[in-house]
């Protein structure tokens, strides 16, 4: 590399002397807690739909449909023993036809 890391240390001292900020800490000391302005932190950012979706259960299930629409998402072993796969697509479906008949049954 043309900068050695012994040039690029002291770049950083020379950066902390004439007053500007000190980069921000590596996660490598602290690898639990976001270092602000790292991607793993939001703090300072208003909620809107580019970086804040609230996650309910239909939009959890609509996702896991499209994103992971053949893989097994639950398996029922009943006593008979027959093994019954759902897929997230399946699951979605069976989900939203429960919702409707639920819907029905109390008449909303």
């Amino acid at each position: 590399s043309v900068f050695s890391s012994k040039s690029r240390l002291k770049t950083s001292q020379k950066m902390e002397q004439n007053g500007s900020p000190r980069p921000l800490p590596s996660s490598e000391t602290e690898p639990d807690k976001p270092v602000a302005g790292s991607w793993r932190s939001i703090e300072g950012l208003v909620r809107c739909s580019a970086n804040y979706t609230p996650l309910t259960p239909i939009s959890f299930l609509d996702r896991a449909a499209k994103v992971y629409a053949d893989r097994t998402a639950a398996v029922y072993e009943p006593p008979s023993g027959s093994t019954v796969r759902l897929t997230w697509r399946e699951t979605r479906q069976r989900c939203l036809q429960l919702a409707s008949a639920l819907r029905c049954q109390i008449q909303l």
